[in-house]
């Protein structure tokens, strides 16, 4: 780099200053020594002026208004909500905000929400527009600019909704939230609100394992109150989806539609939308925040439908949806067995992880502690993951040796699918569903190391197999028998009928046999007795004759 040496220092600090992003500067003061150099001796300043560069002056304004407004509002002493929205939208109007100093703790919080905001961004450019994105957004400038403004002013608005709103009780009115909120906006920041709204629904029932569904109900205002901290949290740590989803403190309960209806309402108000128009039709001049692009053509390989890009195979299982996880994959285990408290503590502990969603019966911890099961179970491989487990349930046909669980495979609607094909969400469900049980049973099958201890793998099949009912109510006989199996008991029942007839088709052939022997006996009995009478005629004939001829 021989023309940057001949710069001075003073133009070299401008230049890191100027960089559009945090991964052009990375790569500047990693790539050259005076860069670093400069780097080193104020990170602070040349931070603050490529985060100011990364955000643009219309997200800047929109995030400094979401910081300034929570910060002003414990010191209002204002109890006239007139007066509280007056100041909220002329005092601390968007456009006003980048012409105020902005402070160390501004900066830091700054700096905090644009982590939040660009990862948040990375996840719905992987929903909307390319599902191959991984640590690197492929939105638009512009899809970009309209994504991260919406954001920010979604956490001004779970300030008004959040416990320690000065207008907590107000806001409950939609009127009172149209001058808070709403008429600081276009008609098309108002629908990017809500449409942004309605994907975190989406993202955060995703993160949920199919038995904490029971913690959705008021899910969209949760995600209002909670602003986007909480998530981003919920996608982080999806483990801890429902913790976080229940210490949300505010307006959670206050509308079960989530305030949905404010869109409507709203383009009605503005006279943008006519009020006969059906529900959920928008006017010509809302577009949607992203444009999809030709990929969103891809059809499910199974359903064939066209799910946008909202597909996964083997180039994107990494980015499932959060639900899928190796403590959750026994919610998929087929029937009643993934009630199984024995089969459910086999797999995760075959997966090292401990039963976070089952408590013991004292009945079965008994049990164990006779045989423990555990304990001849080796456990699985250290790089084992989700995409690995999908891989083997794509490719568990070449493993399965019993011709039972070969016509299963063949029978089943997802014979044939290789890693490669395309499934949509609801279609990699039931796939997961159909062969995870199948899969699981060829795993214990090879990672029992001794099956001397009665009553473990050894033990005999259940007649009911996945379906019994019995996996949730009696710990023994869960223990005793084998239920990753096929429901044997319809064979059983047909063999059972079969045998029946068969023994009464015998029975009624004896019978018949019977009743033919007794009918020739008979016969044979009235031909003798004809017999003797014909010889006896004949005998007595001449006598009688000669009898006669002699008188």
């Amino acid at each position: 780099m021989p023309s940057l040496h001949r710069l001075p220092v003073e133009l070299l600090d401008e230049v890191l200053r100027a960089s559009a992003n945090f991964a052009t500067l990375r790569l500047a003061i990693l790539s050259y020594k005076r860069f670093y150099l400069i780097y080193k001796a104020h990170p602070e300043i040349i931070e603050r002026c490529v985060l100011e560069n990364s955000l643009g002056p219309e997200v800047l304004d929109a995030a400094l208004r979401s910081i300034r407004i929570p910060a002003w509002m414990p010191t209002c002493h204002h109890t006239n909500i007139r007066d509280i929205v007056e100041i909220v939208c002329t005092d601390f109007h968007e456009n006003k905000m980048v012409k105020q100093r902005i402070t160390d703790a501004e900066w830091s919080l700054l700096f905090d929400r644009a982590l939040v905001c660009d990862e948040l961004e990375v996840v719905y450019s992987r929903w909307y527009k390319d599902r191959l994105t991984d640590r690197k957004s492929l939105l638009t400038p512009a899809e970009r600019k309209a994504f991260r403004m919406t954001i920010h002013r979604l956490w001004l608005l779970s300030s008004f909704a959040g416990k320690d709103s000065i207008v907590l009780d107000a806001v409950r009115d939609r009127a009172v939230r149209q001058e808070l909120f709403y008429d600081s906006y276009s008609s098309q920041d108002v629908y990017n609100q809500h449409s942004v709204v309605g994907w975190m629904v989406e993202l955060v029932e995703e993160c949920l394992a199919p038995t904490e569904y029971t913690f959705s109900e008021f899910t969209r205002m949760k995600c209002i109150v909670g602003s986007p901290d909480a998530v981003h949290a919920i996608y982080d740590t999806p483990e801890q989806a429902c913790a976080i989803l229940q210490h949300i403190e505010g307006l959670v309960d206050a509308d079960h539609r989530g305030w949905q209806d404010d869109i409507r309402h709203i383009l009605q108000d503005r006279e943008v939308l006519s009020p006969n128009a059906p529900e959920g039709e928008l006017p010509s001049e809302i577009v949607p925040l992203v444009v999809l692009p030709e990929a969103s053509v891809l059809a499910c390989s199974h359903c064939h439908t066209r799910r946008g890009v909202r597909l996964w195979n083997d180039t994107n299982w990494e980015h499932i949806p959060r639900q899928y996880r190796l403590e959750t994959l026994s919610e998929w285990l087929k029937g009643d067995l993934r009630n199984n408290v024995h089969e459910r503590q086999l797999l995760l502990h075959f997966f090292g992880i401990p039963d976070l969603y089952w408590r013991d019966s004292p009945e079965y911890t008994h049990r164990q502690e006779h045989a423990d099961a555990k304990a001849l179970l080796k456990p699985a491989p250290d790089d084992m993951t989700v995409p690995r487990v999908l891989r083997e349930l794509c490719e568990l046909p070449a493993f399965v040796d019993t011709d039972e669980h070969v016509a299963y495979l063949q029978q089943n609607e997802f014979r044939g699918v290789t890693a490669s094909d395309l499934l949509c969400k609801r279609c990699l469900g039931e796939m997961v569903e159909a062969r995870l049980w199948v899969w699981w049973l060829i795993v214990k099958e090879l990672s029992f190391k001794e099956l001397s201890v009665p009553g473990q793998a050894t033990s005999e099949d259940c007649r009911y197999g996945l379906d019994c009912r019995k996996q949730t109510s009696d710990p023994d006989h869960v223990f005793r028998f084998n239920h990753v199996c096929l429901n044997a008991w319809p064979e059983l029942k047909r063999q059972k009928k079969r045998e029946e007839r068969r023994k009464l088709e015998e029975a009624t052939r004896a019978s018949r046999g019977s009743d033919h022997c007794t009918d020739d006996g008979h016969d044979r009995g009235a031909l003798s007795k004809d017999t003797d009478h014909a010889a006896l005629t004949r005998t007595s004939a001449p006598t009688s004759m000669g009898r006669r001829h002699s008188q």
